[in-house]
């Protein structure tokens, strides 16, 4: 397993923003559970994120609220060969 992650903050004007996400890589396995052998391919799983900083955008506490998107991009899903996807999706971050 190979994963990669980053965050690059960055101000426009008076807002504050991120660049931030992960690329994992997992290499294919054999694995055993209770429904008998299976084999695994290798997967990628890609997300990243453009984060605003809500919080400190409506004047309140900064580093707590962040809303944004996030692309996520699937080859191999889970392992699953042949099975890919990718998507946008609205991002909203909470951290307490």
């Amino acid at each position: 397993m190979l994963d990669f992650n980053w965050a690059y903050p960055f101000k426009t004007g008076n807002l504050e923003w991120s660049l931030e996400g992960h690329i994992e890589y997992i290499d294919g396995r054999s694995q055993v559970n209770t429904f008998g052998n299976a084999h695994l391919s290798s997967w990628i799983l890609a997300q990243p994120q453009l984060r605003l900083d809500l919080g400190q955008a409506l004047g309140g506490k900064k580093g707590k609220i962040f809303t944004g998107i996030e692309y996520q991009y699937w080859w191999n899903k889970l392992g699953e060969k042949g099975t890919d996807d990718n998507k946008a999706q609205l991002l909203f971050v909470w951290r307490l």
